[in-house]
């Protein structure tokens, strides 16, 4: 035999050695996955193998496991510990019924950060504090999930709201104390997606913090926030230096959100750096329906001079309409708002404001600031006949006068302002600066204009598939 014979004849029998071992290792490395991802059942009886509360199924379940919860209610509080996915039959047909207890579910592994969590297809009501609280997670996918009539212990006061034991049971949430943690509580989570829940009833929506570490890259979206009257639909406050940041909150329907005189209201999309050092930026509030919420569609805020940080953040794509006046900036009765924004203090700037419809708002864009502000509004359709944008001077510090003189900038080109004719012209959008002249004096500029509308809102009602 030639050596290219016999060259070519080791070559084949080569291969086929190697892809022999191949096939080997792929069928070993899927007994050893099929051996790690079990799956174990949920049922109110206990019966056909299955365990009787969800609680007992988590004990058992290893990294990786699936627990499927059959129909029925289940009253009790859910720990988890460990990555797995919590399945339910449906929202509508698997309930958790967590009355007398701190949550519904708790998401929590000391100081390990947990990877890979799934919650879906339930029902989570009646807890004392969060339906859901998540700390210290990577990767979760929470969806279709129905958070209602949580936050059971707050005592509501215009002055000083309480959540009694809060902080005994939690000590991180000591900035959650004057709304219970709301119905879905992340903290110091990244990488995870919240979608296609429906979280209504309880104090305030959806809230994203610091509290425990950094909460990033995380994509809430295509829930319906609505009548969590207390405080807001969705809410991205930085408490501590760790950061809320490059978040998108995107498709959501929020709705009678902060309504109530009592506790202070609040703002359907809340964007808060409150006291430093804090850290609050490149956020993006994409294509939600923001509407009869009570301080504002989006509220951006400091509220101390110093270290806060509040930059970077995208306003664009929503439908803005008929919410409440913003307090905080001085507003007022019928003087409703549809984006507010507070600069008190701290590194603040570089805000986008485009592509929003704003309708049947007194007041579409107000600004208050104590500091130089650059503000980019551009392509946006202003309401007919509202102050499109009312550029108010110095924000008041916390005791209700302004601690400097500040200007903002707004870039206000190439916007609709509800008729052909232009900004300040009678039937069309208005503009104002309250601090029109000196070395702190406020621009808007508005030239040129649209003389049409750029785009028409859809108001298409977000849904699971």
């Amino acid at each position: 035999m030639s050596y290219e014979k016999q060259h070519a004849q080791h070559k084949t029998c080569l291969q086929v050695f190697t892809s022999s071992i191949a096939l080997c290792l792929m069928a070993v490395l899927g007994m050893l996955a099929s051996a790690r991802a079990a799956t174990e059942c949920v049922n109110p009886a206990g019966s056909s193998g299955c365990f009787s509360t969800i609680s007992a199924a988590v004990s058992a379940a290893s990294p990786h496991d699936t627990i499927k919860v059959e129909p029925g209610t289940y009253k009790e509080f859910v720990t988890i510990n460990k990555g797995l996915s919590l399945v339910g039959s449906g929202a509508d047909k698997t309930i958790i019924d967590a009355t007398g207890q701190s949550n519904a579910i708790y998401i929590n592994n000391g100081s390990k950060l947990i990877t890979g969590i799934v919650i879906s297809g339930l029902t989570l009501e009646n807890a004392n504090y969060e339906g859901i609280l998540v700390n210290g997670v990577s990767s979760a996918t929470i969806w279709a999930n129905h958070v209602m009539n949580n936050d059971k212990l707050l005592e509501p006061s215009p002055t000083n709201p309480v959540c009694p034991d809060l902080t005994t049971v939690y000590p991180f949430e000591m900035n959650e104390q004057d709304d219970c943690g709301e119905g879905i509580h992340l903290t110091n989570v990244d990488n995870s997606v919240v979608a296609y829940n429906t979280v209504e009833n309880n104090s305030g929506g959806i809230l994203v913090s610091d509290d425990t570490g950094p909460a990033h890259d995380n994509s809430i979206r295509n829930n319906i926030v609505i009548n969590n009257v207390l405080d807001c639909g969705i809410t991205l406050p930085s408490h501590t230096p760790a950061g809320v940041y490059h978040n998108t909150v995107s498709a959501n329907e929020v709705s009678g959100n902060g309504t109530s005189p009592t506790n202070g209201g609040g703002a359907g999309v809340g964007l808060f750096s409150p006291g430093g050092p804090t850290k609050n930026f490149g956020n993006s509030i994409v294509g939600n329906i923001l509407v009869d919420n009570g301080i504002g569609g989006v509220a951006m805020h400091t509220h101390a001079p110093g270290t806060e940080t509040l930059r970077d953040e995208v306003i664009t794509g929503n439908y803005i309409a008929r919410n409440g006046p913003d307090s905080d900036l001085g507003l007022s009765g019928n003087q409703g708002d549809g984006i507010s924004l507070l600069v008190v203090g701290g590194n603040v700037n570089g805000f986008v404001i485009s592509d929003n419809t704003f309708e049947d708002e007194a007041e579409d864009i107000a600004i208050s600031t104590n500091q130089s502000l650059l503000v980019t509004a551009t392509l946006n359709n202003f309401s007919r006949g509202s102050m499109a944008i009312d550029n108010l001077g110095p924000a008041p510090g916390d005791s209700g006068t302004p601690l400097v003189t500040g200007n903002a900038t707004v870039n206000a080109t190439e916007d609709w302002w509800g008729c052909p004719a232009g900004p300040n012209t009678k039937g069309c959008a208005t503009f104002v600066n309250v601090v029109n002249s000196g070395q702190f004096a406020s621009v808007v500029f508005a030239t040129p204009w649209l003389a049409n509308p750029i785009f028409e809102p859809s108001l298409a009602r977000p849904s699971a598939p």
